[in-house]
């Protein structure tokens, strides 16, 4: 039974983890950011994805705009993209490493 519980919350844990360094990455960014500009500096996930590849942010809006729901981009995504990218991108790590520990405890 340890071993099914250790295959399940595998994925969590990889998740989490990836999503937690990306999350470090970003918050590295930022004080970098700050140190240059001599000021406080926060960029938001949107910047981010944006920065990194603006065809796919567009993408995702079209893909969940028609075929989920325009309420689900607005205001809900649109709020997690304006957010300080480290604090959702760390703040879903956590939560991804917290599910895999409650995976891995439960009985």
């Amino acid at each position: 039974m340890r071993a099914v519980r250790w295959i399940i919350s595998l994925p969590f844990r990889i998740v989490g983890t990836v999503l937690f360094l990306l999350g470090l990455a970003a918050a590295g960014y930022d004080i970098y950011m700050s140190v240059q500009i001599d000021k406080p500096a926060s960029t938001s996930l949107g910047e981010l994805w944006f920065s990194l590849d603006k065809g796919s942010l567009n993408l995702a809006q079209a893909v969940v705009q028609r075929y989920l729901s325009p309420t689900l981009w607005d205001p809900y995504i649109q709020m997690l993209l304006l957010a300080p990218g480290w604090l959702v991108l760390g703040g879903f790590g956590i939560v991804f490493l917290v599910l895999a520990r409650v995976i891995w405890r439960s009985k």
